[in-house]
This record gives structure tokens, C-alpha cells and sequence, in this order.
């Protein structure tokens, strides 16, 4: 049977939404957390706790034994508030998120292992008394089958993606398409209709008003290229964007601006990245599950080699 995004919306008392992709896919929460409170449904939003190396030069994701002023809900979540910040330094760009939007904000310990971290979330979930949860993906690039040629992030998206196939009532959102540079418009595309030919497709929204300027408001001081972009798109730009220091080209779109929402389950059923990692047992054996059975070079692989030789450059790392 397929699901009714309205059906689930009216049965929910609260939801959930996380940006799965990284630290910066909080801002592509921000439609759907509108529409949401359109609604009527009350809602709370958050990010795993993985930084770009512009604003934490540390390899990884960061475990919440590595934060400091944050209250600790399960083993693999916290809330979080304008004060947040990490035991070395940097501070989480949910911290500045929480101080403009004035309210506390979730954050995913992706650190563990996928059975673990949705453990954690659903623990969370019942203190929280959150019944509905969304996931949301900038770009599209969770839908990847592996063997696209510009993917450069698959590890955050398939971890994520296996952790929340656990959980009961989640919600895979599809924001931005092609705006991180990774996976072509077409290739987004596809991979929808392939979640919809197994009854997957469960709706989509645009970009509300409300939306468009807590957006614009966020974005002023936030790290984070592919989430800007439907900002863009919302204002009539199209066309190709280089993002990553020219090392990526993004294909913007009115389409851009529109969530994609998915029966979650279905869209890891798809998934070979997904399965494949879903029963590794810490970061590091889902990282090299993707090594050996799809040839990729991760998000992970990337900070490490760019620590390693002291560098941030996209185009040092990838010779280009």
C-alpha cells in the first residue's frame, strides 16, 4: 500500500527532521520543517555531527562524548543550543542555527555503527515524544547506486540511510536535486521513479515563502554550497554552478527548490550502498565495505588524505 505524506502527517504528534548528508544539510530541513508547522505539526530539526574541513579540520564525524554544552538523550543524540561546540575548538554550525531560529536543535553520533546510532534515535524519539521521522538529502546523491562517476560522499548517505531503516515512520526527503555536484539531475531523477515503481513516491513540496527567508537568513552565516543553491533557483537562476573549488559542476533548476519525499524503506530496499553497510560494525568496516565492493573514495578518505598532507583544498586531494 502506499503511504499518504497527509495521512502520516495527521496521525504524528511531532516529527523529527535531520539533514543526513552532513553538517550543512540542516539547511535543507528548512522546507520541510515549514510545511510541517503548516500543518499544525510541531516539530524540532538537526544534522549528524559531521563538519566540512573548512569548519573542523578533523577527519570524521564527531561522537557526542566530543561536545561540550549539550544535553544527552541516548547514546547516539543530543540537543543542542546556540552554545554548543566541540572539546577541540571548532563549534558546530547547528550552533548557529539554533541561535537564529531561537531554538535547540538535534545532533546524530554517526560514529558507532548504523544498528547503534538507530538505536540511539529511537530511544530519543520516545523521550522526545517524537513519532515521525525525516530524513533529508541535499543533491539527491543518497539514491546512489555506486558507480556514478562524480560520487564523492557516499558514506554519511549510506550509513544514514541503513540507520533509518530501522526506525518505524521515517521519511526519506529528496532536496536540491544535482545542487552538490554529484549525481546528475537525470540521474536523481531516475532513482526517484525507480523508489515510485515500488509504490515509494509519497509526495513533494516547494518552497514556501517562510522558508525562502529563514533560508536566506541561516545561509548567511553557514558553510555549505549545495544548500544555497535552491536559494538561487528560487530567484530564477539556472544554469551550471562549479562548487568545491571548481572540482564539481552543479545543475541548477527551479526543480531545485522542490522536497522529494519517499517511503524510506523502500528507498534502502533500492539502495545496494545501504545494504551493504547496514551490519558493518564501526565507521571505519562500513568505509571499507564501500572500498571493496564499489571502488569509492569517501568523504572519509578525503579529510584523512587532506589532514595528512595538511591541506583543504578539494583540488589538491583530487588532482584537478
Amino acid at each position: 500500500m502506499i503511504r499518504s505524506l497527509f495521512d502520516e502527517i495527521k496521525r504524528a504528534k511531532k516529527a523529527l527532521i535531520i539533514g543526513i548528508g552532513g553538517a550543512g544539510d540542516i539547511l535543507g530541513t528548512i522546507p520541510t520543517m515549514v510545511f510541517l508547522n503548516k500543518m499544525g505539526l510541531e516539530t524540532i530539526i538537526g544534522s549528524i555531527i559531521w563538519e566540512r574541513i573548512i569548519v573542523d579540520p578533523k577527519p570524521g564525524p564527531r561522537s557526542i562524548e566530543e561536545l561540550e554544552n549539550v544535553e544527552i538523550i541516548s547514546s547516539s543524540v543530543c540537543l543542542a543550543d546556540k552554545n554548543v561546540k566541540m572539546k577541540h575548538g571548532p563549534v558546530p554550525q547547528a550552533a548557529y542555527v539554533s541561535k537564529i531560529l531561537s531554538q535547540k536543535v538535534v545532533l546524530i553520533d554517526m560514529t558507532k555503527n548504523p544498528l547503534e546510532t538507530a538505536k540511539g534515535i529511537k530511544e530519543a524519539m520516545e523521550k522526545l515524544n517524537i513519532d515521525l521521522l525525516f530524513g533529508i538529502d541535499v543533491g539527491g546523491d543518497v539514491l546512489a547506486t555506486g558507480y556514478e562517476k562524480d560520487l564523492r560522499s557516499p558514506l554519511a548517505d549510506s550509513f544514514m540511510l541503513s540507520a533509518f531503516s530501522k526506525i518505524e515512520n521515517s521519511i526519506l526527503g529528496i532536496f536540491g536535486i544535482a545542487c552538490d555536484g554529484e549525481l546528475r539531475r537525470e540521474e536523481v531523477e531516475e532513482r526517484i521513479s525507480e523508489v515510485a515503481k515500488i509504490g515509494g513516491y509519497i509526495g513533494a513540496i516547494g518552497m514556501f515563502k517562510e522558508a525562502l527567508e529563514i533560508m536566506e537568513k541561516l545561509s548567511e552565516g553557514m558553510y555549505s554550497e549545495a544548500s544555497k543553491l535552491p536559494i538561487e533557483a528560487s530567484k530564477g537562476y539556472r544554469g551550471i554552478v562549479k562548487i568545491r573549488e571548481g572540482t564539481r559542476e552543479a545543475n541548477v533548476t527551479i526543480e531545485a527548490t522542490i522536497t522529494y519525499y519517499l517511503d524510506l524503506i523502500k528507498a534502502y530496499e533500492i539502495s545496494p550502498l545501504a545494504k551493504s553497510v547496514v551490519n558493518a560494525k564501526s565507521l571505519d568496516e562500513a568505509n571499507e565495505i564501500l572500498h571493496k565492493n564499489f571502488n569509492l573514495f569517501t568523504e572519509l578518505d578525503f579529510e584523512r588524505e587532506a589532514y595528512k598532507r595538511k591541506t583543504t583544498s578539494y583540488r589538491d586531494i583530487y588532482k584537478i
